[in-house]
């Protein structure tokens, strides 16, 4: 069995008392036993600690104290305070001595027969129906950030969820499929909460329609996420970052970008799914060669969610359209390594004709190539063949998806 550790939160004060063996033994169980919040450990030693003290002052220990010394120490310590508060260390205080009893520290539990406090009745504020209208037609939906700010109205408003936890949800925490969220809330404990329509109506339109301005071309945790799916970066043949190379990637084609030698775009889906709006892959225009009207579609990946559906020929439509309608480019070429497959059937789909082969052209990088020498298929499209090329792209697209894949 594989056991996974993680670092114990340090709530400890420094004190050198009998009292502090038994609070930090007790402290360690509640977070090994139920993940408890760094704030709720360290409430809990305070409290136990000042019990603890209050006992010694009294000539007791801890496995000594009996009911009435409870009673006591409840009745000094909130003779003015709100009922609220007695009950929160009573919880605390019940909580020690049954995990003591548990132990075999004890041999009864003292707080048995403690109640709490009676509360006062405390009935919940609620907005009106009104205002709940009021605030969310607040936001101007004209604009990117208040389409946002809307569509976190409309979640929170159907999901009851904290705004801790609203604003800590990531793309990957939600599924438009199954409607649902999976929310980290307090003490790291995580749990699925379900949306309704409405809500999914504003997820999606916020996806399609603001997500990516307000990103402003910033991808990376999509593009984390969609290199981990499938594994794409251990495969051997192929050079696709990892979610921790990921940043310097980017970096590397944007710095490759500056010197106008190649311009990379993110690839967004808007195929149905939980896919719906993000980053799944990359692509890009390299080896431009201006003087000749000449340029390379390449360095491209997608996630292995996305393989397989009419968003591969989507991008490319978008891609072969420029180069040729827009750049007046004269070929187009694609590369890929010869023991690549499945990228090599996917490149002859398009109707790119196979030029050659380049034998030992490079070394391969990859940690698993052991660096192999790597052959590379060079395959093109001119601009004679685009025309029909370009019928076929758009029959098949016609069929499979209302609408091709939005590069940003």
């Amino acid at each position: 069995m594989f056991v996974m550790v993680r670092p114990m939160p340090n709530t400890q004060a420094p004190t050198n008392d009998a009292v502090t063996p038994a609070v930090d033994a007790f402290v360690d169980a509640m977070w090994l036993e139920n993940g408890l919040a760094k704030n709720t450990l360290q409430s809990y030693r305070s409290d136990l600690t000042a019990f603890g003290r209050w006992l010694m002052a009294q000539g007791v220990s801890l496995t000594d104290c009996e009911t009435h010394h409870l009673t006591d120490y409840m009745a000094q310590r909130h003779a003015t305070s709100k009922a609220s508060s007695a009950n929160r260390r009573l919880t605390v205080l019940k909580r020690y001595f049954r995990w003591a009893l548990r132990e075999g520290m004890i041999h009864a539990d003292p707080t048995l027969s403690l109640n709490p406090a009676r509360m006062p009745v405390r009935l919940p504020k609620a907005i009106t129906e009104l205002q709940v209208d009021a605030l969310l037609a607040a936001p101007d939906l004209s604009q990117s950030l208040g389409l946002r700010d809307r569509t976190m109205l409309e979640v929170m408003y159907a999901s009851g969820l904290r705004v801790s936890e609203l604003v800590a949800l990531k793309v990957h925490h939600v599924s438009l499929s199954e409607q649902v969220l999976r929310v980290m809330g307090k003490g790291s404990k995580e749990r699925l909460v379900p949306f309704g329509a409405a809500a999914h109506h504003w997820i999606e339109r916020y996806m399609a329609e603001a997500r990516g301005k307000i990103l402003n071309g910033q991808h990376t945790d999509d593009l984390c996420e969609a290199t981990a799916d499938g594994d794409l970066h251990t495969l051997w043949f192929t050079l696709v970052p990892s979610p921790a190379e990921m940043t310097t990637e980017i970096d590397r084609r944007l710095t490759l970008q500056r010197e106008a030698s190649m311009n990379p775009f993110a690839v967004i889906s808007l195929l149905p799914g939980d896919t719906y709006g993000k980053a799944v892959g990359m692509t890009t225009f390299m080896h431009i060669d201006q003087s000749n009207q000449r340029v390379e579609i390449g360095s491209t990946w997608y996630r292995a969610a996305v393989q397989r559906t009419p968003l591969n020929s989507a991008c490319k439509r978008l891609l072969l359209g420029h180069a040729f309608d827009t750049l007046a480019c004269i070929a187009v070429e694609f590369r890929t390594h010869v023991m690549n497959h499945r990228s090599r059937r996917a490149i002859e789909r398009l109707g790119a004709k196979l030029d050659g082969v380049l034998r030992s052209h490079q070394i391969n990088r990859h940690p698993l190539a052991g660096n192999s020498l790597r052959d590379t298929c060079v395959y093109s499209l001119t601009q004679a063949e685009w025309p029909a090329v370009r019928a076929h792209l758009d029959s098949g697209l016609s069929l499979a998806i209302p609408q091709p894949a939005n590069i940003g």
